[in-house]
């Protein structure tokens, strides 16, 4: 039991440090410079990210990203 307790506790550790920063998952996705895509969301081991949809200059609608392990 207390080794379970043990890995359990090492995952989720490497995955608090492998959640991405705003700047890191605009890099993934490309955006470097691009203004419409925030970090909503942000949990111990993944955050959620959202894009504005621009048409015409107007929002049209958002897309939903989740960032998870240096993604």
């Amino acid at each position: 039991m207390k080794i379970i307790l043990i890995i359990t506790g090492c995952l989720i550790v490497v995955l608090a440090i492998t959640n991405p920063s705003e700047k890191d998952f605009k890099e993934y996705l490309g955006y470097n410079t691009y203004r419409g895509l925030r970090k909503e969301k942000n949990f111990l081991i993944l955050s959620v990210y959202k894009q504005d949809i621009i048409e015409d200059g107007e929002i049209v609608g958002e897309k939903k990203y989740t960032g998870f392990a240096l993604n």
